[in-house]
């Protein structure tokens, strides 16, 4: 009878512990997204009109289908609100990773390329497959050349990878510098003007490592300030744009250190059993500035503002420290978008047109106190024609910034610059009598409506990088 009682008093407390523990879990929920729906609200009150990018600057003929669009955003939303939303998420992730460093496994996920590193204590790393580096090349010297014939002068900058080319992992598991080599190589045969930061960065005799955060893929805000320097200095030598001067003296610059508010990306899939959160710099000029700044979204202008130099922080992934649901790096410029910068300290009327990706969020800001517009386009988060944009507005721009460190922009960039082959070039190309499955009598290409396009294929063919695969395989 007292094992009964005792038995009973057990699954009482354990069912207590449950309904207690899910009540909770429902209460931290409901606040969260009160919090966020809080912020929302808070950030339509800047919202002043929406945006449709792609019915704004059309494609002559549209690089990607809208249901194939819909469907990646779908994913990303679905990946995004399980790693928010799923019950305990973090807390069994963080558990198994403390298992893992007790039991002294070291596993990677077979699934993908791109595991989570430890090269050193606490410093995370991503790696890089080999990339079509000619694919990529043709895609930017196209673009060039477009731009040469809008009289706009591009200069392109490469960025440098957290992993060194010095490192023992680069060149056997890790391709980012290789690729960035042979991209340059072919872009050096032609006269467009390149700033390669990785060199810059050994000819200053800067640690590396020292200037990526830990945590994060990303470089630091201080090494975004050394690397406007550099490009400042680059257009000032390379071009005939009309900057301010602006002092990179560190004596002229304040730096707010907050101390470990930032779990990076790497750190979120490494959890803080695994690793320590990084310090975060807010970097400001001692010398005041009259800033207006326009952010929007690919469906909405979000933030509008004048000021002080203040103004390009997003204070709500800084105000609380939030490891795993918040991204301090957004912060500067109010993190991924499109964006206006309109300095009206400025002694010049240059306007400059960027390109990159969240490298470009703690450049931009730096780099539009020389100038006096700063436009800045993502084009992972433009869905409209970079072509027809240009069209429209290229007398309105003094030059062109290319950022290049993400493979995602150089992708979107070779969909809407690098040419693709018509059918009777596809065959004049082939040199095995039409005898594979792109010859005369199936070929790559048709013509609907006038316009060439990829017509459907058999399994496994993508685009002409596959004809050309099999081209080489039929040469042989």
């Amino acid at each position: 009878m007292k094992t009964r009682k005792s038995f009973s008093l057990i699954i009482t407390r354990l069912c207590f512990l449950i309904l207690c523990s899910f009540s909770l879990s429902i209460l931290f929920i409901t606040s969260e997204k009160v919090v966020k729906k809080q912020f929302a609200s808070d950030r339509e009150q800047t919202e002043t009109e929406k945006i449709d990018w792609l019915k704004l600057y059309p494609f002559e003929s549209p690089p990607i289908s809208p249901e194939l669009s819909k469907l990646k955003n779908l994913q990303e939303k679905i990946s995004k609100k399980a790693s928010e939303y799923i019950l305990f998420y973090h807390f069994f992730l963080e558990t198994a990773n403390r298992f893992e460093v007790f039991m002294k496994w070291n596993l990677a996920s077979v699934s993908e390329y791109n595991p989570v590193v430890k090269m050193e204590e606490n410093y995370l790393v991503g790696l890089t497959p080999k990339k079509d580096s000619e694919k990529y090349s043709r895609s930017v010297i196209a673009f060039y050349d477009y731009l040469r014939r809008k009289s706009l002068p591009l200069y392109f900058i490469q960025l440098p990878h957290k992993i060194c080319k010095n490192d023992y992992l680069s060149g056997t598991a890790d391709f980012f510098n290789q690729n960035a080599d042979a991209l340059l190589y072919e872009l050096e045969k032609t006269s467009l003007p390149i700033l390669d930061l990785r060199k810059s960065l050994h000819e200053d005799n800067l640690n590396h490592h020292d200037c990526f955060f830990d945590t994060d893929h990303h470089w630091k805000p201080e090494t975004g300030l050394w690397a406007t320097e550099k490009i400042i200095r680059m257009l000032s030598e390379n071009s005939n744009l009309v900057l301010d001067s602006v002092s990179f003296r560190q004596s002229d610059w304040e730096i707010q250190t907050l101390p470990d508010l930032f779990l990076g990306s790497l750190g979120k899939k490494a959890t803080l059993a695994k690793c320590h959160p990084d310090n975060f710099s807010l970097i400001y000029p001692k010398k005041s500035c009259d800033l207006y700044l326009t952010v929007y979204s690919q469906t909405e202008k979000y933030f509008e503002g004048r000021g002080e130099f203040s103004i390009i922080y997003d204070r709500e992934p800084i105000d609380s420290i939030n490891y795993y649901n918040k991204n301090p790096y957004a912060a500067y410029v109010y993190g991924d978008n499109i964006s206006r910068f309109i300095n009206f300290s400025s002694q010049n009327e240059t306007s400059v047109l960027m390109f990159g990706d969240s490298y470009s969020e703690v450049v931009r800001p730096f780099l539009a106190l020389s100038v006096r517009r700063l436009d800045y386009i993502d084009i992972r988060h433009f869905n409209g024609s970079v072509k027809t944009f240009i069209d429209r507005h290229a007398d309105s721009y003094d030059g062109v910034l290319f950022l290049s460190q993400s493979y995602t922009i150089l992708d979107n960039l070779s969909s809407q610059f690098y040419p693709l082959p018509t059918t009777a070039a596809l065959q004049n190309q082939c040199r095995g009598g039409g005898r594979c499955r792109f010859g005369p009598q199936n070929p790559l290409t048709e013509s609907v409506n006038g316009k060439t396009v990829i017509r459907k294929q058999p399994p496994f063919i993508v685009g002409p990088a596959a004809f050309t695969a099999d081209c080489r395989r039929c040469r042989k």
